[in-house]
């Protein structure tokens, strides 16, 4: 983390729906679940869809190598939301 930049506080207020929240829960879920699997690729998920890094500033890793573990984790987070919703 750069040391110039301060981090967001985030609050989340009580008008948050049932729906959000377990959504919420959904996508830590399947994250955690592609740490066990790949940790790399579930690193590489949280720095471009929380952080919103681009692929080359990932990592320290090629731009094809960031765009295969980009798909592989999109899919992964599909097929992982997908199946908890149908349980």
């Amino acid at each position: 983390m750069r040391r110039d930049i301060e981090p967001a506080i985030v609050r989340m207020g009580r008008e948050q729906s049932d729906d959000t929240l377990q959504a919420t829960a959904l996508v830590h879920k399947a994250l955690d679940a592609l740490a066990e699997h790949d940790a790399r690729k579930a690193e590489l998920a949280k720095l471009r869809y929380f952080v919103g890094l681009t692929i080359d500033e990932v990592l320290g890793i090629s731009a094809a190598t960031g765009i295969r573990g980009w798909t592989y984790a999109r899919a992964w987070f599909f097929r992982t939301i997908e199946e908890s919703c149908r349980v």
